[in-house]
């Protein structure tokens, strides 16, 4: 009945706006990222009576306007009868150079204890662009495999990277002693 239809004149919008943003956001390109453009993901999609509540998120990088993201959905608010479109988490795009301090003194560390010093530059969502936002210089490590294996099935580490990431962490930390 109306119920069904309302559900599905919602679905069938949110698809639109979501297509909408694909478009654009692949007009915005920075080839220092892998992927080079902002990314999405649908992840939830969720039924409860007369409600339905999604979860998407977008992988940001430094050229995407945030604001015209949020605005593409507030449409819903106004297109669709009793539609609510809401922002509960943001983490900004960020981008700590490699000529950073930081960056130098990990670079430092990771030589001291023979592990290659290659900077990758990826979108995602991390406390990193939070303390970026503030002002303050990140990057994003930790040991094991990053590439294919973060958040993918059958995820592992090998107890031999942990020990040579307490080895970097040492060797990171005493630069400051």
């Amino acid at each position: 009945g109306k119920t069904k239809s309302q559900r599905l004149q919602f679905l069938k919008k949110f698809f639109e706006l979501h297509q909408t943003t694909e478009y654009y956001l692949q007009t915005h390109v920075n080839h220092e990222f892998n992927p080079a453009t902002t990314t999405s993901n649908v992840g939830v999609i969720r039924t409860e009576g007369n409600r339905i509540e999604m979860k998407f998120d977008f992988r940001l990088i430094p050229q995407s306007d945030t604001e015209k993201l949020v605005k593409t959905f507030e449409q819903l608010d106004y297109e669709i009868p009793q539609a609510h479109a809401e922002v509960i988490q943001m983490y900004l795009p960020m981008a700590t150079s490699v000529d950073s301090e930081i960056a130098q003194r990990v670079k430092d560390a990771l030589h001291k204890v023979q592990l290659p010093a290659d900077f990758l530059t990826k979108s995602g969502a991390t406390e990193g662009s939070i303390y970026n936002g503030m002002g303050i210089q990140s990057i994003i490590l930790g040991p094991g495999l990053a590439t294919g294996n973060i958040h993918a099935a059958n995820e592992f580490m090998y107890v031999s990277q942990l020990d040579k990431a307490a080895e970097f962490y040492e060797a990171f930390l005493r630069q400051f002693c």
